[in-house]
């Protein structure tokens, strides 16, 4: 059989500019691998294509603001999506009593990714990540509210009201009895229906009885567990649980994956990301990953500056970040160093050597260490009290010279600059109006 053949035959002035649309496609190509800078920009954080590429210099250039971001990737009937740290509880968020580089802490508070930790052992207090937590076994946990909820003065819905409290409040847990749970909230003491919480019990994997033996966990059912042997195990019963590190309940709704509250998701990957808004001619607005724009910002290198990874394996003995622009941080971990990209780099202020301090970034640039204060985002430092003049307000109190005079915390409330003092036995809060003036008036709160 004779193969047939096509013959083409092109115009010299055709050819000619197949000739140069083909070098040009390939010198294109060629711009395209070789730009260094180039980084990647998306419509949405997480979202899962990217829409484009653009220079650092015109993402930097064009930014509008910048926003943390904690995620997680999640999975649920086969469909994988991201949910933020605002929608998924996880047993580590009901969970009062966490180990942490292997020593036993409690914990005191969290704010998102951070949690403030107080080392059972001696009571130093520190923050530490988040994701770096696990939790301890004994640990009975807190009681979240999943809605607005009523804390009752006996466990009956016919009791006395004693205060409605909204969703995202955790309780403190004091004992249970049948579908009610005797919670502390602040300094009163109540009942709540356990159908309007989320418990670490509803992470349980494994749960050990009073015989001391352990028990595959299927789920909670009110107040029982409800084994793989298909007989029932009562909460008071329970001594410890083992939790489903990679379980996470939805306590926010999300409809337009068709969940809502109580929904339980898997835990494929953790997350945090510090993300840049810019608004670019021809795209709007659009988001980048800060972590990429820093990679190519070589002059943020300063040769005594920590990378995020060097300085989470330090003792982190305070923290803040400013609730308004997230890339603006502080920290004190034997010395203070301050971040300005958002955690990537901490870099040391000289000032403060290595001593530790409370920390607090406050408003209009604002910058609180111990007892000094900065005006100027920490390129200078005047004392705003005294220490003895803290030492006369604590005699007042006390009527007597204190053996120990330690600062504790600084915060800022209501416009007013409030500081809590270890005076001996005795823990004093104060707080003063704030003032450009490093002199202060006090007044006592307790």
């Amino acid at each position: 059989m004779r193969r047939s053949s096509i013959s083409l035959k092109l115009e010299p002035v055709t050819a000619l500019k197949l000739k140069i649309s083909f070098l040009i496609l390939i010198l294109t190509g060629f711009v395209a691998r070789a730009t260094p800078d180039a980084i990647s920009f998306y419509r949405q954080p997480r979202s899962p294509f990217s829409s484009g590429q653009a220079s650092s210099e015109k993402l930097s250039k064009n930014l509008k603001n910048t926003e943390f971001v904690f995620d997680y990737l999640v999975q649920n009937q086969k469909k994988t999506f991201w949910a933020t740290a605002q929608q998924v509880a996880r047993d580590l968020d009901l969970s009062s009593q966490v180990t942490y580089q292997k020593q036993d802490y409690r914990k005191l508070s969290q704010r998102g990714y951070w949690a403030f930790l107080e080392r059972t052992s001696d009571g130093h207090r520190q923050w530490a990540p988040v994701p770096d937590l696990a939790p301890q076994n004994q640990d009975q946990g807190v009681a979240l509210t999943l809605i607005q909820t009523s804390l009752r003065k006996k466990p009956t819905w016919a009791s006395e009201l004693v205060e409605s409290i909204p969703a995202q409040t955790a309780l403190q847990i004091e004992k249970f009895e049948d579908s009610w749970i005797l919670v502390k909230y602040k300094d009163t003491r109540a009942w709540v229906d356990m159908n309007n919480v989320l418990l670490k019990a509803d992470f349980a994997a494994y749960a050990l009885d009073s015989k001391e033996i352990w028990h595959k966990v299927l789920y909670r059912e009110g107040f029982h567990f409800l084994l793989e042997n298909k007989k029932t195990l009562a909460l008071d019963q329970v001594k410890a649980l083992r939790t489903d590190r990679s379980r996470g309940i939805l306590i926010a709704s999300m409809p337009e994956q068709n969940l809502f509250l109580r929904s339980q998701v898997h835990l494929k990957k953790i997350e945090a990301e510090i993300w840049g808004a810019s608004d670019l001619p021809g795209h709007g607005l659009v988001y980048f990953k800060k972590s990429a724009l820093q990679k190519q910002n070589k002059s943020l290198e300063l040769k005594n500056s920590l990378t995020a990874t060097q300085f989470l394996k330090r003792e982190i003995f305070s923290i803040s970040f400013d609730p308004l622009n997230p890339e603006r941080g502080i920290a004190s971990s034997h010395g203070i160093f301050q971040s300005s990209d958002g955690g990537v780099h901490w870099n040391p202020i000289p000032f403060f050597k290595t001593e530790n301090h409370p920390v607090f970034m406050g408003p209009d640039n604002s910058i609180f260490v111990g007892t000094y204060r900065s005006l100027d985002q920490g390129q200078s430092f005047a004392q705003y009290l005294r220490p003895e003049d803290l030492t006369k307000i604590v005699m007042t109190q006390v009527r007597r010279p204190p053996q120990v005079l330690r600062l504790l915390s600084i915060e800022i409330l209501n416009s007013q600059l409030r500081i809590q003092i270890e005076a001996g036995s005795k823990n004093l809060s104060l707080a003063s109006r704030l003032n450009k003036d490093n002199v202060m008036s006090w007044d006592l709160l307790n």
